[in-house]
């Protein structure tokens, strides 16, 4: 993924309401594994909305990025919704990773 469209993303995400971000949430699509909007996206993993952290985390898992493992990890151990959680253990299985484990 370019670098125009991590910033098209980071826009459209960032300068938006709760319903246009859950929009753009669930219209990116494939991610590259050089996507460098993963922070953005983390932070819209903590939103207060928990459709919002869910569909940033389903957008975080197709990184598939073991550096995240900590940052699920602590997700995980903070989300209230069951379906977030079960999102988190799926990103984490996803991983194919033996840290993950």
């Amino acid at each position: 993924m370019t670098k125009q469209k991590t910033k098209q993303i980071s826009i459209a995400l960032y300068s938006s309401t709760d319903r246009e971000i859950l929009a753009n949430l669930k219209n990116i699509g494939y991610l590259d594994h050089d996507f460098q909007g993963a922070e953005i996206l983390l932070n819209l993993s903590q939103h207060e909305n928990k459709d919002i952290r869910y569909y940033a985390i389903a957008n975080l898992a197709k990184l598939s990025d073991d550096g995240m493992l900590d940052d699920f990890v602590e997700l995980l151990v903070g989300e209230t919704s069951s379906r977030n959680r079960m999102e988190i253990a799926s990103a984490i299985g996803r991983m194919r990773s033996s840290k993950a484990i």
